[in-house]
């Protein structure tokens, strides 16, 4: 009798056990590396940076740009990263790291680009920053620039040359 009540917990522990990371890999966190498009109309020398929407930021991953194309005779594109309260642009700031430009120079390129969305903390350690935006001004030329972005970035790219 005793063997058969044994045999019967030690079954329903190894059960239980197995069952653990089971459901302990459903809980995870995504960063959001949704892909979405982006399209800048740019003036030469104009000094104005156009911005894409605002998306929420989820990690402290580097921005993702990919440039498909660049029109008339644009032919390098200043990239940089802000950050604000909310997706609305509340209280959006240059979150490039460094306060740098960075720039694509030719279309067809994939990058990441370090930022400090995320991080930015007030005195309190409050993040400062939920969403981040892709910024674009002419480096040369004047046309259109457009491609794909996103906010978190779970692959390989080389960093973004500045």
């Amino acid at each position: 009798m005793k063997s058969i009540k044994t045999s019967k917990l030690v079954v329903i522990m190894l059960t239980m056990v197995l069952m653990v990371p089971a459901f302990g890999s459903i809980v995870t966190k995504a960063a959001n590396d949704l892909d979405r498009a982006w399209s800048f109309s740019l003036q030469a020398n104009s000094g104005v940076y156009s911005l894409s929407d605002f998306r929420i930021k989820e990690d402290d991953s580097s921005i993702y740009v990919k440039t498909d194309a660049m029109s008339g005779t644009l032919s390098s594109v200043y990239f940089k990263a802000y950050g604000a309260r909310d997706i609305y642009g509340t209280n959006y700031a240059d979150c490039t790291y460094g306060g740098r430009n960075y720039y694509v120079s030719y279309s067809g390129t994939r990058y990441v680009m370090w930022n400090t969305v995320y991080e930015s903390k007030d005195a309190n350690g409050n993040r400062l920053y939920n969403a981040a935006a892709l910024a674009g001004r002419s480096k040369v030329g004047t046309g259109t620039a457009s491609g794909y972005w996103s906010p978190d970035t779970t692959g390989i790219y080389s960093h973004m040359p500045y």
